[in-house]
């Protein structure tokens, strides 16, 4: 599960879209388990270093940001 607990609530905080791609910004309330996937923090997908901090509100380590189609999954 790349870092998600099954059975658990994450809510979603924001949509974006960045280079074609959307992207929900994702909060977990306990801040214990996040995604780890493309588009998690430090993921390579993101082209500059902090260029994920351009999309607001990182500074919680209880939100990540994660593409829509593997939110679907």
């Amino acid at each position: 599960m790349q870092g998600l607990q099954l059975k658990h609530a994450y809510s979603v905080a924001s949509v974006h879209e960045l280079a074609g791609t959307k992207l929900l910004k994702v909060r977990n309330s306990t801040g214990n388990k996040i995604w780890t996937g493309d588009w998690s923090p430090g993921s390579k997908k993101w082209d500059l270093p902090g260029e994920w901090q351009l999309l607001e509100g990182f500074e919680d380590d209880c939100q990540f940001m994660m593409c829509y189609a593997d939110y679907l999954e």
